[in-house]
């Protein structure tokens, strides 16, 4: 079994405690201000690693910003763990059990408030070193890892699939062999619905692009505020013209 543990987050500005350049950027893209307050993510990439990135927001930062956001991670290669809720719940466990209620990396300042005590993880290396072997050890003896098959699509579509908590495991099982991304929390409504994600856009922008550029050329560009004016003077201007050649006229005529 090849798993390894991530743990990130923004105590002061975004930190990921020992990870690569690619993994920060991978990792960071969760600062989203996310509706959720707790959500575990499951992304099935194409080059094999499937990652559960349990996340929680609404928290406050070490210097009392708001918005901040607190995650973790394991990173399979070449494999997936069948027991998705179990690695929900265990995270669960470990936030509120190891974490939180021992005041390691964040506290409790308020009901439902939580602010981070740290401004970087590697202030507390020591005490993550131990929660990453608490996780490994459970993983590796207590739930069942499987090598990912050709059932687990490739090249899917970057779409997301939202899924509540109290759905089966195989029902969140067979979404991540179709879906690229899979969020589960008890959040999310009883009944199953599809998003495409930011990262999705990104992907599809390619197919779609063409497609809107054409439906913009077929529609008349609304007047910008300049051209209004421009175009209202003109106006003006013509109906003077107008009234001017007019009275000439009659005044011809008379004459």
């Amino acid at each position: 079994m090849n798993v390894k543990f991530k743990i990130f987050g923004t105590p002061d500005g975004f930190d990921l405690y020992q990870g690569t350049e690619d993994e920060i950027n991978y990792f960071q893209a969760f600062n989203d201000s996310s509706k959720e307050n707790t959500k575990l993510v499951i992304r099935c990439s194409s080059n094999g690693v499937v990652s559960y990135s349990y996340l929680k927001y609404g928290l406050v930062s070490c210097e009392n910003r708001r918005c901040a956001f607190f995650g973790m991670s394991v990173l399979f290669e070449d494999e997936h763990c069948k027991e998705i809720k179990h690695i929900y719940e265990l995270f669960e466990y470990i936030y509120y059990h190891k974490i939180l209620a021992k005041n390691i990396l964040v506290e409790e300042i308020k009901e439902n408030q939580t602010k981070f005590l740290i401004h970087r993880f590697e202030e507390q290396k020591e005490k993550i070193k131990n929660i990453e072997n608490y996780i490994l050890v459970e993983i590796k003896e207590h739930f069942v890892v499987d090598p990912l098959d050709p059932s687990f699509k490739q090249n899917k579509p970057d779409l997301i699939r939202e899924i509540n908590i109290n759905k089966d495991n195989d029902t969140i099982l067979k979404a991540l062999k179709t879906y690229s991304l899979v969020a589960i929390s008890p959040e999310y409504p009883e009944n199953d619905f599809d998003e495409i994600s930011k990262e999705g856009n990104n992907i599809i922008e390619g197919e779609i692009v063409g497609t809107i550029i054409e439906e913009n050329q077929r529609k008349p560009r609304p007047l910008t505020r300049k051209e209004r004016i421009l175009w209202l003077v003109c106006t003006a201007i013509a109906i003077i013209i107008f009234i001017y050649l007019f009275i000439w006229i009659l005044l011809k005529k008379w004459m």
